[in-house]
């Protein structure tokens, strides 16, 4: 099982996925967090930018606001915290 936060969701599983989403015509009557929704901007940005995630966090968040303990690695699966199943037993 391809976990995206792991760093094993490649870009043709996103956009194979983006088929299988049921879209609402009503979007504004109810708004909803979406894991998915930030991958899928993060791929676009990457795209039209040119530039990788991490180079476009550097660039606008690291570096102007001097943040010094940023990542966009998740760590290992065994210690990352989600609030959702993350595909294993526990």
């Amino acid at each position: 099982m391809s976990i995206a936060m792991r760093g094993d969701y490649s870009s043709t599983q996103l956009l194979a996925d983006l088929e299988k989403i049921p879209f609402r015509q009503d979007h504004r009557k109810r708004v909803s967090y979406s894991n998915y929704g930030y991958g899928l901007l993060g791929y676009i940005a990457e795209k039209v930018s040119g530039k990788s995630y991490p180079e476009l966090l550097a660039f606008y968040l690291s570096e102007p606001y001097q943040l010094t303990q940023t990542t966009t690695r998740a760590p290992a699966a065994d210690q990352l915290v989600t609030p959702y199943l993350s595909g294993r037993a526990v």
